[in-house]
């Protein structure tokens, strides 16, 4: 979980402890055609999942959408949907295959109920 933003602590800082004090989610995992597939059921909040792929370096995400950090290491940002909110409007940003992605803006329509209200698609 190295790749993990919230996994991670500077160095020499101690960890951050998990709200509840319990431990994290199990991954199921399930080998596929093309390296292993991990679901971590996360109760209520939905769940992770994840693909993996062995590298030289170890089991590594399968990553499409890896960002480097402040000290240029590669880490997990978006699972091809990043979400935001600036300036009173929650935007996103869904990525494609192909590099290029949609520039959504959404609206509130009801109690834990969003949709598009706008989409723009740039192209790579």
């Amino acid at each position: 979980m190295q790749s993990e933003r919230h996994c991670t602590a500077p160095a020499g800082s101690a960890p951050i402890a998990r709200p509840g004090g319990t431990n994290g989610p199990t991954a199921v995992l399930e080998v596929t055609s093309t390296g292993v597939r991990g679901i971590a059921d996360l109760g209520g909040a939905g769940q992770y999942q994840d693909e993996y792929v062995k590298t030289p370096k170890g089991w590594r995400f399968r990553c499409d959408f890896c960002v480097a950090d402040q000290n240029g290491v590669k880490r997990l940002r978006t699972s091809g949907v990043a979400i935001g909110v600036s300036a009173g409007a929650v935007t996103g940003r869904a990525y494609l295959k192909d590099g290029g992605y949609y520039d959504d803006v959404y609206e509130r329509i009801g109690p834990q109920q969003w949709r598009i209200k706008s989409r723009a698609q740039v192209s790579r």
